[in-house]
């Protein structure tokens, strides 16, 4: 049984349950139909017997046992009259039968020469003549032989009905079971290729098995997504903080080479440390979100009065950043979190824009909803890169010329979602950008 295979261990577990509902179905039929068979045997008996002897009568000094409506045999009965001394009057009796001793009462089985008989006798007074026997018997064994020969029919066609079952169940279980063997091929060859584009492919819907398959095709997709992003995150970091531990090697050997130089040399090192740590700092925070491992410090908070902060501390001479806020718009909320989310929009809003470009910055309270915006008058974003820009490490193309690592529009929609939110782009080429962050007004 080890060695066999699924499938055929099922078909073999098919087949033996068929035989033994079958079994169980003939047996049950034989019972209940042979149960059934004698009832109706019995009252058919007892009534022909009891009918008849009411129909005998004594008329013009004769006992008149030849009635028209009294037949001796019809049904397979037969019937027979007898006086108190054992004679037979009139009637049929099967051929060398032997009568048993008459005796009133229910109809009772007897066995004959090989044959269950049934008997019913009757004591009938009959006026002016005196008391006559009834007596009727039908062969249960020939009554049966019907049921016996369509059993034995059904016995000699349940092995050809029980084959095509099997045959039939087979095919069924080997098609149902063949994506089963697509699956296997497919997790082989990925293994042995390290080829995560390899797909099963299957038409959608059908099956439990057709379903899973198409479930290992999505989750195929989302380990390549995370193979893919894995690679890319790990090249993307290796360049980010490369540039700046270039530039501190630089820095410091020219320190040490001009030590007159050494103040500016200084600065140059600690501005490249700064962004260093700002990378790393953005790092740990998106790999402590990956893990679940950022729990956020909600309270209660005054978010007009903290963009408004915001704004003042990012103000610059290169563009001009407006400002309309709703006053007291509060909601319960990482004041830190919500911080970053401001600063990265404000600053990426910033840096995108030209020089004497404008930042309008926008929030409101709508119900439920607290929505807020970040529009510029920069360069814009083609449509299929604005889902894009949320991805770690991505900028669209060298003509964007600002600085930074790519993390902060990511931080943006990651802190959005965790309260309850979301953030959006609306942007043209040319026409500038407007980021919408939605955020759910809880307490």
């Amino acid at each position: 049984m080890k060695k066999l295979s699924l499938k055929a261990k099922i078909t073999l577990w098919y087949g033996v349950f068929l035989v033994f509902i079958v079994g169980l179905l003939m047996l049950l039929l034989l019972w209940i139909g042979s149960a059934q068979i004698e009832e109706a045997l019995t009252i058919l008996l007892r009534n022909s017997v009891y009918d008849a002897a009411d129909e005998i009568e004594f008329e013009n000094g004769a006992l008149d046992v030849y009635d028209d409506d009294i037949h001796y045999y019809r049904d397979n009965v037969y019937l027979s009259v007898y006086d108190d001394q054992g004679q037979q009057l009139a009637g049929y009796t099967p051929g060398s039968f032997t009568l048993p001793q008459t005796q009133e009462g229910e109809p009772y089985t007897v066995r004959q020469q090989g044959e269950r008989w049934l008997v019913c006798d009757r004591l009938a007074q009959v006026p002016q003549f005196g008391s006559i026997w009834m007596r009727g018997c039908v062969s249960l064994t020939l009554a049966l032989s019907e049921l016996h020969s369509l059993l034995l029919i059904l016995l000699i066609l349940t092995p050809l009905f029980l084959l095509a079952a099997l045959v039939g169940g087979y095919l069924i279980i080997r098609r149902g079971f063949a994506p089963v063997g697509k699956v296997m091929e497919t997790a082989k060859s990925i293994r042995s290729g390290k080829d995560l584009s390899r797909r099963i492919n299957l038409k959608k819907g059908g099956t439990e098995i057709v379903q899973l398959a198409n479930t290992f095709d999505e989750m195929f997709d989302t380990l390549q997504s995370s193979f893919e992003a894995e690679k890319q995150f790990t090249s993307d970091a290796s360049h980010e903080l490369r540039t700046p531990v270039a530039a501190i090697l630089a820095q410091s050997e020219n320190a040490i080479e001009h030590s007159e130089d050494s103040e500016q040399a200084l600065k140059g090192i600690h501005d490249e440390a700064v962004r260093m740590s700002a990378l790393i700092s953005q790092l740990l925070l998106l790999a402590r979100a990956d893990n679940n491992a950022l729990v956020l410090q909600k309270e209660r908070i005054n978010l007009s009065e903290l963009v408004e902060l915001t704004c003042q501390s990012l103000q610059n001479d290169k563009v001009e950043l407006c400002r309309n806020l709703q006053p007291n718009v509060e909601l319960l909320a990482d004041e830190t979190m919500m911080m970053r989310l401001y600063v990265n929009l404000i600053e990426n809003a910033i840096n995108y824009t030209p020089q004497g470009g404008r930042v309008a910055v926008s929030l409101k309270r709508e119900g439920d909803r607290i929505i807020s915006t970040v529009s510029d008058t920069g360069i814009g974003i083609k449509k299929e890169h604005q889902e894009d820009i949320f991805r770690r490490f991505f900028r669209v193309d060298a003509s964007r010329t600002a600085t930074g690592a790519g993390l902060g529009l990511p931080m943006v929609r990651f802190i959005a979602e965790r309260h309850g939110g979301s953030v959006r782009v609306e942007s043209e080429p040319g026409q500038g950008a407007c980021f919408i962050v939605e955020l759910a007004a809880t307490f």
